[in-house]
C-alpha cells in the first residue's frame, strides 16, 4: 500500500505490482504500513517525488543501511543495494545469507526522506569599472571585499552517496506486527543492472519524514491469495480479504 507525505509517495512492489496493506484493523497511521510478502520474492522500492524539489532517500532494511540516494521529480524504482549490484530478496529468517536470524529488526524497513534546501543567488551590485581595461561592468558582492565577473550560485556542496549515512541516528520502524505471516529478512538476490551517479546535495540539516514498513512472509500455496495469504473461496474471482483478483 503506498504511503504519501509531503509530496512524496513510497511503496514496496514486485514485478510492477504494489503490495497492499495487510492489517486493515490497525489504527490508521500514515507513516507505517504492515505488509505480507511471499518468501522468495525479489522486491523494489517505488518512490514518487511529486514536486520540483529534490529529495534525499535513506533506507534501512533489517537494521542495516541499504541505500542513500538523491531523487529528482518523477517516479523512481530502486531494486538493489547501493554497495552491491544485487536485488532485494525477502526470505525466511533462517535462510542462508541472513546475518542474524534472531534480530528484532528482521522484517523492519525504514525510509527516511528529506527535502533539498532551495538554492539562492547571492545579491550582487553591478558597478562600472573604468580603472583597468577592458572596462567592462563588474559585480560587487555586498558586505564582502571581493569582485567577480558573473553571478555566484551559493549554498551547494558535493554529495556522494554513502552506504553508512547516519547509521547511529536512524529511527526504525513501527513495532506493529501483521496478523499472520512469518518472520523474514532481506538478503542479496539476483544481479541487478541498475546504475547510480554522483551528484550535489544541499540539505544536510533539513528535517526527515519517516515511512515505516513491517514485513512478514508467507509460503505460496495453492488456494491462497498471493497478495495477503488468506485462503480463497472456491469459485470466487477475488480475494474476500484484500480484493486481489485471483
Amino acid at each position: 500500500m503506498p504511503m504519501h507525505h509531503d509530496n512524496v509517495v513510497v511503496a514496496i512492489q514486485s514485478a510492477n505490482k504494489t503490495f497492499r496493506e495487510y492489517d486493515f484493523d490497525k489504527t490508521q497511521d500514515t507513516s507505517s504500513c504492515n505488509l505480507v510478502i511471499p518468501f522468495g520474492t525479489e522486491y523494489s522500492f517505488l518512490i514518487k517525488v511529486l514536486d520540483d524539489v529534490r529529495r534525499r532517500a535513506v533506507v534501512t532494511i533489517d537494521g542495516m543501511d541499504a541505500f542513500d540516494l538523491i531523487l529528482d521529480k518523477g517516479n523512481h524504482s530502486i531494486e538493489r543495494f547501493l554497495e552491491t549490484a544485487k536485488k532485494f530478496k525477502f526470505v525466511k529468517a533462517d535462510s542462508p545469507g541472513v546475518s542474524d536470524p534472531t534480530s528484532s529488526f528482521n522484517g523492519k524497513i525504514c525510509v527516511k526522506i528529506c527535502r533539498e534546501k532551495p538554492l539562492f543567488h547571492m545579491p550582487l551590485l553591478r558597478v562600472p569599472d573604468y580603472n583597468e581595461p577592458p572596462y567592462w561592468p563588474k559585480y560587487l558582492m555586498p558586505d564582502r571585499d571581493m569582485w567577480c565577473d558573473t553571478q555566484i550560485i551559493c549554498g551547494t556542496s558535493e554529495f556522494k552517496s554513502t552506504y553508512a549515512a547516519e547509521s547511529n541516528q536512524v529511527m526504525y520502524c513501527s513495532t506493529d506486527v501483521p496478523r499472520g505471516g512469518e518472520i523474514g529478512a532481506t538478503v542479496e538476490g539476483s544481479k541487478s543492472d541498475q546504475r547510480f551517479l554522483n551528484t550535489h546535495w544541499n540539505g544536510d540539516d533539513m528535517p526527515y519524514s519517516f515511512f515505516n514498513f513491517t514485513v512478514r512472509g508467507k509460503v505460496l500455496q495453492a488456494g491462497y491469495c498471493v497478495e495477503c495469504g488468506e485462503k480463497l473461496v472456491a469459485g470466487h474471482k477475488f480475494c474476500g480479504h484484500c480484493g486481489t483478483r485471483v
